[in-house]
């Protein structure tokens, strides 16, 4: 949480153990949005599909590369999404998302 607020603002919450409105949340970078009660069922599902539906093995590297660079000089993070970059564009998926370009349609991925 330090990283997402800073260490006197994480101090602060833990300490006081506000409660904090959903704005809030969102104001200090602990939620990514925030959406009314009655759509959050709606919403979560859009999200998950929206992922499911994307290229699998792209999206695992995106999150390798991003929990490395949370560590990582920014030599080997770079190094490692160079890497990922070019395994990437060896799949099904990567050769899919070109075609639909192309063709000007959304992309059909399998994760392969």
């Amino acid at each position: 949480m330090t990283r997402l607020v800073g260490s006197a603002k994480t101090r602060e919450l833990y300490l006081t153990s506000p409660i904090l409105s959903a704005g809030e949340a969102l104001a200090l970078g602990l939620v990514t949005r925030v959406v009314p009660d009655a759509e959050l069922a709606a919403e979560t599902r859009d999200f998950a599909l929206r992922l499911a539906r994307g290229p699998r093995i792209a999206l695992g590297h995106m999150k390798q590369n991003l929990n490395l660079a949370e560590t990582a000089d920014l030599a080997a993070v770079m190094d490692s999404e160079a890497l990922r970059h070019v395994r990437c564009t060896t799949t099904a998926d990567h050769r899919e998302a070109t075609a639909a370009f192309v063709a000007k349609r959304p992309p059909v991925f399998g994760g392969r």
